[in-house]
């Protein structure tokens, strides 16, 4: 049972937490996300962070999750649950933080997708550093149990160990999110302000990659107004992987790749837009070659075709005759709470919220 440091805020019922922490889901039969969301749920809730309002938004479930939601929330005053038509994810969180803002302004957001994990201290730890930075963007070590990470690693028992990348100035932050070099999306916190008034939440035309969308254009803002943002060197969350989720789907109907086009044309323009796409485009053929569907004139070129066709057998080429790089550095060392807590997932614990059990 955790001791509250402070006593939190309540209206009508609902804690106001300084913190939204904001989860998006959409689960099905299908799909199976329901156990995955209760975990989620489960995470959220160990938090050492008292003053946090947990937002769950159903974006049109079609099996009990509603219900299941609804029944949690009548236990635990600091989890909010809305519902609303199904619109995809990027909807669904700027519908969420719109309805708990009506309650009180946040001071943070954040977000844990309903397949992720928060460690007990994620929100501690961030906040803290904003604190002490004034940062108005934060982001983290996450440990990744799913595939396309990039960046410095190293492996756990838990998973892939995954370092944040530091830059030195808002700009260079910039530059590398044109570049697509990924940061950890998932361990993104943003001061409440900053994220409402200069991001203005996501983009609810784009229905897969919005983390790069809305980490791309919150460094372009970090930039015009001359915010500063923070890596932080410890592991806030886990990033798990779904079978039932939509990435390879996107991938396959071309829905991710018409998002990188919309992405993209915010920033870029002419040849460095032209540049810019067809690096994105060899980057999915590389982690899914046979997906790949060429339907718009760029893509459908054949001088397009021939480039992205050359490209990959070099990329193939360079794999093979180039040397492995040994790993170096210090293995990193997850402290104790940590390891209890994955722990407690892993070996199939009984993790879910009281009044859950019954419907497993």
């Amino acid at each position: 049972m955790l001791k509250l440091r402070f006593r939190p805020h309540f209206y009508n019922g609902t804690c106001v937490g300084k913190v939204f922490v904001i989860t998006p889901v959409y689960c099905t039969t299908k799909n199976r996300r329901q156990r995955l969301l209760l975990e989620s749920l489960y995470s959220v809730r160990l938090q050492s962070h008292p003053e946090y309002l947990h937002v769950v938004v159903d974006d049109g479930s079609t099996d009990d999750t509603k219900e299941v939601l609804e029944r949690i929330a009548q236990s635990d005053p600091r989890l909010m649950v809305l519902s609303k038509k199904n619109g995809g994810s990027s909807e669904a969180v700027n519908f969420g933080i719109q309805k708990a803002a009506e309650l009180h302004p946040p001071d943070y957001i954040t977000l844990c997708h309903s397949d992720d994990l928060l460690l007990p201290r994620s929100l501690d730890h961030r906040v803290q550093l904003a604190e002490e930075t004034g940062a108005d963007f934060i982001f983290s070590d996450i440990i990744s149990q799913s595939a396309g990470m990039s960046g410095k690693s190293d492996r756990t028992e838990f998973g892939q160990y995954n370092r944040a990348r530091t830059f030195e100035s808002s700009q260079m932050l910039f530059d590398s999110q044109l570049d697509h070099v990924r940061i950890p999306y998932m361990s993104m916190l943003w001061r409440g302000k900053f994220f409402m008034n200069q991001v203005k939440g996501y983009d609810p035309r784009i229905t897969s990659a919005e983390d790069w969308d809305i980490a791309l254009r919150t460094a372009k803002q970090l930039v015009a107004t001359g915010s500063k943002h923070a890596t932080l060197g410890v592991a806030t969350g886990v990033r798990r992987s779904n079978k039932g989720g939509l990435e390879l789907q996107n991938i396959a109907d071309g829905t991710k790749e018409l998002c990188y086009e919309m992405i993209l044309e915010k920033h870029l323009s002419g040849r460095r837009y032209t540049e810019a796409l067809e690096r994105e485009y060899l980057l999915l053929w590389q982690r899914n070659p046979g997906l790949l569907t060429f339907q718009t004139p760029l893509r459908g070129s054949l001088l397009h075709r021939l480039r992205v066709r050359t490209d990959h057998a070099l990329w193939r080429w360079q794999r093979l005759v180039r040397p492995k790089k040994q790993k170096r550095g210090v293995k990193p060392v997850l402290e104790p709470l940590v390891q209890e807590f994955l722990k407690e997932i892993d070996t199939g614990a009984d993790t879910l919220p009281s009044g859950t059990r019954d419907t497993q």
